[in-house]
């Protein structure tokens, strides 16, 4: 499972995400959690165990055609 989330701040969203993967990960599935956020950037909240987080490097608030093209481009990769 892939999990798709903009940034993990601390947001009620961004929570939900982390508990669902970590039920899910809990119960034997492969679980990633997919960020725009720059390698290394801090989680608000805890990355449950069993849980893989890739962050791709091209996160922006209100983010412009050219870098919505890069996102697509980035996931493609």
């Amino acid at each position: 499972l892939i999990l798709i989330i903009n940034a993990l701040g601390p947001g009620g969203a961004e929570r939900i995400c982390l508990t669902l993967a970590g039920a899910w990960a809990g119960r034997g599935d492969r679980v990633t959690v997919l960020t725009f956020e720059e390698p290394g950037a801090p989680s608000f909240f805890a990355i449950p165990n069993g849980v893989e987080l890739v962050r791709v490097g091209c996160h922006t608030r209100g983010a412009s055609l050219p870098l919505k093209l890069l996102r697509v481009a980035r996931l493609l990769a």
